[in-house]
């Protein structure tokens, strides 16, 4: 064969390398503001708590410090950087963290703390697009076996339809404003 129409080596070689565009979706910047805000303002827990999952978050270190704000509210105990800090060294998780630095640079980089559901909204999102795409990589490689199928597309509709944390279309232009996690999406035909 000829050059033309046998594709080099290092042609085949760069098309087995990972692409960098194929990261799956994620926000750190808006996960370290939620964190920030709880971390400042422990009442809003709650309401974050309302909207997010330990696996929404994107990044270990930020799982770690999410269970940690979680263990400490269930013992009725503040969740403040100091308790947390406490609280990672407890559980020998401080260092993988990124240590108490880390944590106090959570509470500094928080824009607002008013904001700390819409942050929220912003990491729930693209954890669902993130099982979205897992869902559908599942779904592409099963074995066609009809109970398998059946169960990754209930799955991902459960993932993907309305109310709950299921994913919400967008309004047209021209349409109310509404959040992007409103409940009621008026805006919507029918």
């Amino acid at each position: 064969m000829t050059a033309t129409n046998q594709p080099t080596r290092r042609a085949r070689r760069d098309w087995l390398r990972p692409v960098p565009e194929h990261v799956p979706p994620h926000n750190l910047e808006a996960e370290e503001a939620v964190l920030g805000a709880v971390l400042a303002a422990g009442r809003l827990l709650g309401e974050v708590a309302a909207v997010l999952e330990e696996t929404d978050f994107y990044r270990p270190a930020h799982r770690a410090i999410w269970r940690a704000l979680l263990r400490l509210a269930d013992r009725g105990q503040p969740t403040d950087p100091v308790t947390v800090l406490g609280e990672l060294a407890d559980s020998g998780e401080l260092a993988d963290v990124g240590g108490g630095p880390f944590l106090h640079t959570l509470v500094q980089a928080v824009p607002t703390v008013a904001n700390a559901a819409h942050y929220a909204g912003l990491v729930a999102d693209t954890a669902r697009r993130r099982r979205v795409i897992d869902l559908g990589i599942q779904l592409a490689h099963s074995e066609a076996d009809p109970a398998v199928l059946a169960h990754l597309a209930g799955e991902l509709a459960d993932t993907t339809t309305h109310g709950g944390r299921g994913w919400e279309p967008p309004c047209h232009s021209g349409s109310p404003a509404r959040s992007p996690h409103s409940r009621s999406r008026s805006c919507l035909p029918g």
